[in-house]
C-alpha cells in the first residue's frame, strides 16, 4: 500500500493524489463506498461538517484508503474530523428508552407472560414424552462437484505498481471490483465473455486461463477498456 507517514499531506490530499494515480474519477469511488460525489469532495478537502459524526467520517476514510491502496492506520491518526453535533433526541423518545421510565412495569408483565408460556410448553412436552414437533423435510445438498462449470473460465491480474480492476461476467454480474497491489494477485473464475475495466493499465498484467493476454492495444492513457471472450 502506498505509506503516506513519510509526507505531511492531509488525509485528503493524500486520498486524491492516490485515487488519481489509480486513474480512478470521484464517480468511480464514489458509486464503490456508496456515496455521493459531493461527499467524496469533502473528505478530499478535509471538510467533515456536513457528516454525521466522527464515527462515520472515520469509516468513509478508512474504506476511501482501502480502495486506493492507501494504510488506513496512516490517515486516521492525521485527521481531526470536525463534525456538527447530532441532532438532539426528542425528550418523549428519551422517556421511551428510559430503563425508568413508565414501560418497566409492562416490560415486567411481558417477561412473565412469556416465561409462563415457556413453563407450560416444556410440561405438555414432558407430559407426552411419545410426541415429536414436526420437522420440515430438509432437501439434500447437493456436491460441488456436480455444479455445472464447463462454460467458466479463469482471470489472473497482477501489477507491477497499485492499480484498480474492475470485471463483470456475462450475466452482468460484479466479479471483482478492487485495487491490486504488487506481490499480491487477483484471481476470478466466472462465465465469460468478461467486461474489464482496469486503472493505471501500463502496471497490469493479465492471464486468461493460464495464458498471458495482452492489453496492450486496448490502453487509452491511464486506463483500458475490453472483453475476454
Amino acid at each position: 500500500m502506498v505509506d503516506p507517514s513519510q509526507s505531511t499531506a492531509s488525509p485528503g490530499k493524500t486520498l486524491k493524489q492516490a485515487r488519481e494515480r489509480l486513474g480512478l474519477s470521484v464517480l468511480n469511488v464514489a458509486r464503490d463506498l456508496h456515496l455521493s460525489k459531493s461527499q467524496i469532495d469533502a473528505l478530499e478537502a478535509d471538510d467533515y461538517q456536513h457528516f454525521h459524526g466522527e464515527t462515520y467520517v472515520r469509516g468513509y476514510l478508512r474504506s476511501y484508503a482501502r480502495l486506493v491502496g492507501v494504510d488506513p492506520d496512516q490517515v486516521l491518526p492525521r485527521s481531526k474530523p470536525t463534525v456538527e453535533k447530532p441532532t438532539d433526541v426528542p425528550e418523549s423518545a428519551a422517556q421511551s428508552a428510559d430503563p425508568g421510565g413508565r414501560r418497566l412495569p409492562w416490560l415486567g408483565v411481558g417477561l412473565f407472560v412469556i416465561i409462563g408460556g415457556l413453563g407450560y410448553l416444556v410440561y405438555t412436552s414432558n407430559s407426552n414424552p411419545g410426541s415429536e414437533p414436526a420437522r420440515a423435510p430438509v432437501p439434500p445438498a447437493v456436491p460441488i462437484s456436480q455444479t455445472d462449470r464447463s462454460d467458466s473460465a479463469k482471470l489472473l491480474f497482477a501489477a507491477t505498481a497499485p492499480s484498480w480492476v474492475e470485471v463483470r461476467d456475462a450475466r452482468g454480474h460484479r466479479l471483482v471490483y478492487e485495487t491490486i497491489i504488487p506481490d499480491r494477485a487477483v484471481a476470478i473464475e466466472g462465465q465469460p465473455p468478461f467486461h474489464v475495466y482496469v486503472g493505471n493499465a501500463q502496471a497490469v498484467e493479465v492471464q486468461y486461463n493460464g495464458l498471458s493476454y495482452d492489453l496492450t492495444s486496448h490502453i487509452q492513457g491511464l486506463h483500458a477498456r475490453f472483453v475476454v471472450k
